[in-house]
């Protein structure tokens, strides 16, 4: 969803973008055409109180800063979307696997298991479930205190069994 909304606002910006060099484009070539330079300078002596000139100066430095505006907007919004993104990897993580052992949780297993299920169903195979239950757990995390069940959990999550399901 991030990478498609990134897609639209950089598309949208390179519109910008094009729009800009477009019209500074048609803005010089009916300057040469119209020699704006040489009506400028007659406007100006003509009008001396009115000093053209400084605001034409005026507005060229103002397109320079927009333009430069709008390349530090661009490096604004992939930072972040680079951030989003982490932000949203960090979710799917804490969403689906288990912070201590970096296992699939209760959530992401049952979607897995339902797909599985579904395809098995619909190709005529079978489908397996293992199921692991830590006799007397308990007994260590009261024992022990719950530093060591985590450090047992840990360890049983590194076991080759949990290894290849990753």
């Amino acid at each position: 969803m991030i990478e498609n909304n990134w897609r639209q606002i950089k598309r949208k910006l390179n519109v910008e973008y094009a729009t800009i060099v477009v019209l500074t484009l048609i803005v010089y070539a009916l300057s040469i055409h119209y020699d704006v330079f040489e009506e400028l300078v007659e406007f100006s002596e003509q009008y001396e109180d009115w000093e053209v000139d400084e605001l034409f100066m005026l507005f060229i430095v103002s397109s320079i800063a927009l333009m430069l505006m709008a390349f530090r907007n661009e490096k604004w919004l992939h930072r972040e979307n680079i951030g989003r993104k982490v932000a949203e990897d960090k979710a799917h993580k804490l969403a689906f696997y288990d912070p201590l052992t970096k296992l699939p949780n209760r959530s992401l297993c049952l979607d897995r298991l339902e797909n599985n299920l579904r395809e098995a169903k619909r190709n005529k195979h079978l489908v397996g479930v293992l199921f692991i239950d830590l006799d007397r757990f308990k007994m260590v995390n009261d024992s022990f205190g719950h530093h060591a069940g985590d450090e047992v959990l840990k360890s049983g999550s590194r076991t080759p069994v949990f290894q290849s399901s990753r």
